[in-house]
């Protein structure tokens, strides 16, 4: 499913040169340093997202963090900007933004990507201390104006025109503490390095983690709005709800229910019409439903670092790679949500 943002974009490059494999480059290090890592203490990752050393287990090991922007992760806005988003030229490399342009099938959708703001220290008379961002989506509802009769003695009046609903949809202020959490491991066994070497095994692993990446923000999102009990899609109801026709998408699960192929071999969601009309589709495992909105009044929180531990599993030489990151859905109007008909 190609999206409006993507055909206006294409051809723009996403992150300099110097940025394209970042991402392989610091996993290439993190491997190469772990293969040469002493007995320690061992690390085990928080509840706030930090690495954290339990010396009551030994473990040869090293532990890191790769930021978000520094990935070549332009393609993520942030709460001011949810928008910024481009897309990478043909034969450029796996930085994470065009992963998640070939794999993120709710931001191909129109749902922006964000990260999640980090808390800053502020200063206090006494002791500094930290303190969260407030962060939230939202979106803006075109105001609703009413006729009134000219004629009439309280026409211009304010207190005789009645009050429209509050314009500003938000998902409301993330919480950190509720953020999810979600992880993956990778054992790399000694012949992979005989068979491969370190970098191209590193070139591979950050494809899969960047990738990854993307379908978990998918099942994230999906998620959420699974457990909002949506209404079955009509017509009527997207134009009630203000919504125009090229804002439509549909994100199809497993089950693939509701979804069509038409002649010319382009995947629509059926939006039960006896006219034969379906949404733009595409396929995800991230989900069972089919899912058809406005996709812009939601979005996905990613935490700013993706923690990564290398630990050397034995004598033999092999490793392990653990991968994790945060995320959060941010819905801000559920209302410009639904499901497919079976």
């Amino acid at each position: 499913m190609k999206t409006e943002k993507e055909r206006n974009l294409t051809g723009r490059h996403m992150a300099r040169d110097a940025d394209q494999d970042a991402g392989a480059q610091q996993l290439a290090k993190a491997i190469a340093a772990g293969r040469n890592a002493t007995s320690q203490g061992s690390f085990v990752r928080s509840h706030d997202g930090t690495v954290v050393s339990t010396p009551n287990r030994r473990l040869a090991a090293v532990n890191s963090s790769m930021s978000i922007r520094d990935l070549g992760g332009s393609i993520f806005g942030t709460v001011e900007n949810p928008e910024n988003a481009g897309i990478a030229a043909a034969g450029e490399r796996t930085t994470l933004s065009t992963a998640i342009l070939q794999s993120s099938q709710v931001y191909r959708a129109g749902s922006p990507l964000i990260t999640i703001p980090t808390p800053s220290l502020a200063d206090t008379d006494y002791l500094p201390i930290w303190q969260e961002i407030p962060s939230a989506l939202e979106t803006i509802e075109p105001g609703r104006f009413a006729k009134v009769d000219p004629s009439g003695e309280s026409a211009n009046l304010p207190d005789h025109v009645s009050a429209s609903e509050w314009p500003i949809k938000s998902s409301g202020n993330l919480d950190l503490e509720n953020t999810s959490q979600y992880a993956l491991r990778y054992e790399i066994k000694r012949r992979d390095f005989a068979q491969r070497g370190v970098n191209a095994i590193a070139g591979r692993l950050w494809q899969s983690i960047a990738t990854g990446l993307a379908e978990a923000a998918d099942k994230e999102l999906l998620g959420a709005l699974a457990s909002e009990s949506l209404a079955t899609f009509s017509l009527a109801d997207a134009s009630a709800a203000g919504i125009q026709y090229e804002e439509l998408a549909a994100v199809i699960g497993d089950n693939a229910i509701g979804a069509i192929s038409t002649a010319s071999g382009d995947l629509q969601a059926d939006a039960g019409s006896s006219t034969g009309f379906g949404v733009p589709a595409e396929f995800t495992r991230a989900t069972s439903q089919t899912i058809i909105g406005s996709w812009r009044h939601a979005a996905v929180a990613v935490s700013e670092k993706i923690d990564l531990l290398v630990e050397r599993l034995g004598a033999d030489g092999s490793l392990a790679v653990t991968v994790w990151l945060d995320l959060h859905p941010l819905i801000a109007d559920s209302g410009k949500f639904w499901t497919a008909s079976a």
